[in-house]
């Protein structure tokens, strides 16, 4: 999606939003596929096991991260400090 920011007067305009190629769902699940298990066991030991810090620091939602995490079978208490 392209965004176009213009301040006008004091007022930000946001013109020139285009609608992505894919669908949500489709762009979504590439995202996450960018993401292997060794992506989320990292994301884990650099903040201790915390899975709020860990998905932050991976630029994605816990709920998402929590998916990840199951589906490449990993478990936060292996992780946590």
């Amino acid at each position: 999606m392209q965004v176009t920011l213009v301040k006008l007067f004091g007022w930000k305009l946001f013109i020139g939003i285009t609608a992505p190629k894919e669908p949500y769902k489709e762009a979504r699940e590439g995202y996450l596929d960018q993401f292997s298990r060794e992506d989320v066991i990292r994301l884990l030991v650099n903040n201790k096991g915390n899975i709020s810090y860990a998905a932050k620091e991976g630029d994605i939602d816990r709920r998402s991260f929590r998916e990840l995490m199951k589906k490449y079978g990993v478990t936060q208490k292996n992780y946590a400090a």
